[in-house]
This record gives C-alpha cells, structure tokens and sequence, in this order.
C-alpha cells in the first residue's frame, strides 16, 4: 500500500470508527460503501467517496440507507 493509499485509508478507519460509534457497531453490516469487486483498483476514487458518505451520515444523524435483507454480494 503506497503513502496515498495509506493516508486515504487512515481518513476512511477513522470515520468508519466514528459512524459504528454514532449508530452502533451492526449499523454497516448490510450497508455496501463500494462495489467490492472494483476496491483494490479504485481506492483513490472509492476511499474519499466513501469517507465523505460516512462523514455526511455522521454530521446529519441520518444512517446510510442497508441493502435488501436479500441482498447477494
């Protein structure tokens, strides 16, 4: 993992801690921040979106929206 990729990752940890604080550590088990088959090839895109999206749902108090309970990943 190069110094980028470290650096976007550390911002993502520490708003993904902050939003399992917020709505309880269950809150993300069925919520899909990207498209796991594209991750490792497009962390510089995913990573801020998805830090952002955490960020977002933490200052409004409103959680991200889980998948269908019948959901298959």
């Amino acid at each position: 993992m190069n110094k980028k990729h470290q650096e976007l990752r550390k911002k993502f940890d520490e708003q993904y801690r902050a939003y399992l604080e917020k709505f309880g550590q269950d809150s993300l088990d069925r919520v899909s921040l990207w498209d796991p088959i594209g991750y490792p090839d497009e962390w510089a895109e995913v990573l801020p979106e998805a830090t952002e999206d955490l960020r977002r749902s933490i200052e409004t108090g409103i959680p991200i929206e889980p998948d269908p309970e019948d959901a298959i990943y």
